[in-house]
């Protein structure tokens, strides 16, 4: 793949001057002043004059100096020329010395070969798009070793989550494991961003970032040569489903799956979301009205330059959507398959254990589609997923202008192996069956932080993990899958910084990409790569993690109970502390401040061993533990143990404060000294409130133990109020706790863990009755979990 070795970009500076081989140097500056010219064919041709400024801006800010831009090159001296070369394919780069000057070009996209020669010949690095992200040598006397080399890229499609086209990317990027809206969030964009906070209201502050990640990710050489992939037919609904929708043109109910009326997330393979009342979950690819709209849509998609305005169907713009030769059918994200018998027929539910029970099924689909596709537009590709039920190589030859995407959805799970293996060998018998067709290739590097967005709302613990990546583009590079590699969410960005190096060379080695990275912080790097190790080998260790129990890997309780337990979370803190007394530059500290904004401040708010929660009411703070096996110590000095007193409603042990309960009670929780059972009970949105009424003069401190179940179906929700002059006031805001996708999972006994969230009040705090306002039951089924209320 390599012609010609890259320098080094921290090392490039240390060539920079002298000779090597006896070929002297080629001097860009000379105390400040520009020694050479930046020619370009023309200035109006928007590709060139955007890689002139590109290295303008970079060789000014190096230098010092102020570089020109010229359509001829002056009269004895050198010039660096920005050019296409006919003779290189589109994405190849040539960097060539001559006499006079250097050539930087490429077939189509000759920015990149102005980026690699910033890079690797002008010791420039880019790491992330923060303010602090770019390291630039100040050299005013910059000059350049002659050495000519070609390149070009290892995957053709090079998609970091939301590319929109070959140079265009959508604002969606957001390389930050905050959840976007949080307090977190939008502290680290001020730590990283700063200067964007000073164009005033949120649209200008939000369009100056997204234009630093948008640059960042093309000097990464993200993009190229455009062939994407995703579920594709859900504009079919608006079509030819739903008459009330704007584009509708007519209702055709023979194109869509049979068989479902009525359920409600029952049917196999449906999200629990979807109501197939309102429309099938599919449609029905055996019928051949199906697959002759889906081939008129794609001959019209070829023959007019992509998506037209009238054409165009909720596919994110207008044009190429998925790419100027490809096409992409793919079905809804859901197993819900037409239950008619042409289609039953093909299903081979004997696969299920492969993941391949709809592979011949759906494949015979693509290829009848496909046939039609190289009979009227021979060239053009027909790409989709290898995904859900259909990861298994079909029991037939697929066509040849079918181009396969692979889901490698456990890639970024390194403590599941047996899971990655079992992909890892799906992937390797793709390739067997086809080895000379193009490969395509989907990452989830979106986990652990997706499910941490999405299903428990509690911060996790991150996924790093260079290590394993780096062995997973070895194996990618083995089995050349280089058509298209689409990373579903970037989060960190050192993961992100490799994989966008990867991506382009795999063979680039993780030690010297880390030392480039790493090396921008300065002193501060030796704590911040201990930082990194700790935090890869917890995520990666399998051990790290309960026995005998199928809790989801990015379940809140391995996540802070054992990858990051006090014990993990003190030494971090530590390095972290370390770090920051270390960081001996402006760079240096800038880059270690957004270290602790966007990941240790993320992690301390995730953890729940010791976790300060953020409370805007005076005079009340909120401290939240949580303790693994045994149950908590009970409070220190005199204390109420919650005892059951007011009697008048549900088996004498909750009041409510509305209208009578709708729920059953099918145990009793009795708050005694430290013993409870827990109850199980299905709500209608209703409040539960347990009373106590005992009068404190001084109330000090409140506090209230959840038993925490792996059986916790979703959010714990509770407030505590206070009896004063006769009315019940808040005394300290809702308390959200959490919510978990694994209803059923088996209650093993290392699997039950307390939370303890402590009130602590100002002098002072007088009541005449306490009570905690249960808001779980309006979540449907809820394990009460109270073991404790306490108070003194």
């Amino acid at each position: 793949m390599k012609n010609g070795a890259p320098l080094c970009a921290f090392a490039a500076a240390a060539l920079a001057a002298g000779t090597v081989s006896g070929r002297q140097d080629l001097a860009l500056a000379g105390g400040g002043a520009p020694l050479a010219d930046i020619v370009v064919a023309s200035v109006e041709d928007k590709v060139l004059k955007f890689a002139a400024d590109e290295l303008k801006t970079h060789l000014d800010a190096i230098t010092g100096g102020s570089f020109a831009v010229l359509t001829n090159p002056a009269p004895g001296r050198a010039a660096i020329r920005i050019a296409y070369a006919p003779d290189l394919e589109r994405q190849q780069l040539r960097i060539k010395f001559g006499d006079n000057g250097v050539s930087l070009e490429s077939g189509a996209f000759p920015e990149y070969a102005v980026w690699d020669f910033l890079r690797d010949f002008c010791g420039v690095s880019w790491l992330d798009p923060t303010e602090a992200g770019t390291v630039m040598p100040k050299n005013p006397d910059l000059a350049v070793h002659r050495t000519d080399r070609t390149d070009r890229p290892f995957a053709k499609s090079r998609d970091p989550g939301m590319m929109s086209g070959e140079r265009t990317f959508m604002c969606a990027y957001s390389p930050e494991l905050w959840q976007r809206g949080s307090a977190g969030w939008t502290n680290f964009l001020k730590t990283a961003y700063p200067s964007a906070f000073k164009r005033g209201h949120f649209g200008e502050v939000n369009r100056a970032i997204s234009n630093r990640k948008n640059l960042f990710l093309r000097r990464m050489k993200a993009g190229g040569d455009w062939v994407h992939a995703n579920h594709s037919f859900y504009w079919y609904y608006d079509r030819f489903w739903n008459s009330k929708h704007p584009r509708f043109e007519r209702f055709r109910p023979e194109l869509f799956a049979k068989g479902y009326g009525g359920e409600k997330g029952a049917a196999e393979g449906i999200t629990r979301a979807y109501d197939s009342a309102k429309e099938p979950p599919q449609l029905c690819y055996s019928n051949p009205e199906t697959v002759r709209q889906v081939v008129d849509d794609i001959r019209a998609y070829f023959d007019n330059g992509g998506f037209t305005a009238a054409g165009y169907r909720n596919l994110g713009r207008k044009g190429y959507v998925w790419g100027r030769n490809a096409y992409c059918i793919e079905p809804m994200d859901n197993n819900g398959f037409c239950k008619c018998p042409e289609c039953t027929r093909q299903y081979r539910y004997d696969l299920k254990g492969a993941a391949a029970q709809h592979s011949d099924y759906w494949f015979t689909f693509v290829n009848a589609v496909a046939r039609e596709i190289a009979k009227s537009h021979p060239g053009r590709k027909i790409a989709t997923l290898a995904y859900h039920s259909r990861y298994g190589v079909p029991s037939f030859r697929l066509e040849t202008n079918v181009v396969v995407h692979f889901c490698f959805s456990s890639n970024r799970v390194p403590s599941k192996r047996a899971s990655i293996e079992r992909q890892e060998n799906q992937m390797r018998n793709w390739r067997a069956a086809y080895p000379g067709q193009p490969f395509g290739l989907w990452l989830y590097n979106t986990f652990p932080k997706e499910f941490s967005d999405r299903v428990t709302h509690v911060n996790c613990f991150p996924g790093f993990f260079a290590k394993t990546l780096q062995s997973e583009y070895r194996l990618f590079k083995e089995l050349d899958i280089s058509e298209s590699i689409f990373n579903c969410g970037f989060v960190d960005d050192y993961e992100n910084f490799l994989s966008l190096r990867w991506m382009w060379n795999p063979d680039e080695p993780l030690e010297r990409l880390e030392q480039e990275y790493f090396s921008a912080y300065g002193a501060a790097a030796r704590p911040l790569r201990e930082f990194y190790r700790i935090v890869e080998e917890r995520y990666a260790d399998p051990e790290c993690g309960p026995k005998n129990t199928n809790l989801a890997w990015y379940f809140p309780r391995i996540a802070w109970g054992y990858r990051g337990p006090h014990s993990v979370m003190k030494r971090l803190g530590e390095l972290m502390a370390e770090a920051e007394k270390l960081a001996d530059s402006p760079l240096a500290a800038a880059r270690v401040a957004n270290w602790k904004a966007g990941i240790w401040d993320y992690m301390r708010r995730g953890s729940v061993e010791a976790d300060a929660i953020p409370c805007d009411r005076k005079g009340v703070s909120i401290l939240r533990t949580m303790t693994r096996g045994g149950r908590p110590q009970p409070m220190a000095g005199d204390r109420l143990l919650g005892v059951p007193v007011d009697v008048a409603a549900t088996n004498g042990n909750w009041l409510l404060p509305g209208r009578k309960a709708d729920w059953k009670l099918t145990g009793r929780t009795e708050f005694t000294e430290g013993r409870c059972r827990g109850i199980s009970l299905c709500g209608k949105g209703e409040r539960m409130r347990y009373v106590i009424r005992k009068p404190f003069d001084d109330l000090k401190e409140i506090r209230v133990t959840i038993t925490q179940h792996c059986a916790l179906r979703s959010r714990a929700a509770f407030e505590l109020y206070g009896l004063r002059d006769g009315r019940w006031v808040s005394l300290a805001p809702e308390v959200v706790h959490g919510a978990y996708s694994n209803w059923g999972a088996p209650q093993q006994p290392e699997d039950v863990s307390y939370l303890t969230y402590a009130f602590s009040f100002e002098p002072g705090c007088k009541i005449d009755g306490l009570a905690i306002e249960d808001r779980s039951p309006k979540h449907k089924w809820y394990w009460a979990g109270f073991a404790a209320f306490e108070a003194r």
